[in-house]
């Protein structure tokens, strides 16, 4: 397997990372979490998945292999994320973060993604002041998420502009 350095974090992560998106729902979720450790086995390092994947059960089944993991838990990273849209207050930004860490059986997200960043207003929605980063920064000094990355489908001037501003 490949690892590179994930950006300025330090972390080195698997080129090849798992997605939680796709999994066969009729299958049973144990026989999905399989899917994860086969992965593991295999050296993928990266883990990604999101609430609503999966008619809200991927973060499910990802917390069955995580719980399995366990013992590997500081080789592996795991990803999950929040629309600016959905938990657009600090109050559902902690909720979202609570309940993904309770349904991943982990003590701490890896790379929380504020996510599906398609147009300007939304990211000026994530970062106003009661806003989803401002809780995120919060769990993060609590050592809930350990970073806070963006997912966008903007342009790259305006990609551009959002990174200058060193809050990813």
């Amino acid at each position: 397997m490949i690892y590179k350095r994930y950006g300025k974090t330090g972390k080195r992560v698997s080129a090849v990372g798992f997605g939680g998106m796709r999994f066969d729902l009729g299958r049973g979720k144990e026989e999905n979490a399989r899917l994860l450790l086969y992965a593991y086995e295999k050296g993928i390092t990266y883990f990604d998945t999101a609430p609503g994947y999966c008619k809200d059960q991927s973060e499910d089944i990802f917390g069955l292999a995580l719980e399995q993991l366990r013992s590997e838990r500081d080789k592996l990273y795991v990803t999950t994320k929040g629309m600016p849209t959905e938990f657009d207050t600090a109050a559902k930004a902690r909720q979202a973060v609570e309940k993904s860490l309770k349904r991943l059986k982990v003590e701490k997200i890896d790379f929380y993604h504020v996510w599906c960043i398609r147009r300007m207003d939304q990211y000026e929605l994530a970062m106003r002041p009661g806003g989803q980063y401002e809780e995120l920064r919060r769990c993060q000094e609590e050592g809930l998420i350990d970073q806070i990355v963006i997912s966008s489908h903007l342009r790259g001037e305006k990609i551009s502009a959002i990174l200058r501003k060193g809050e990813f």
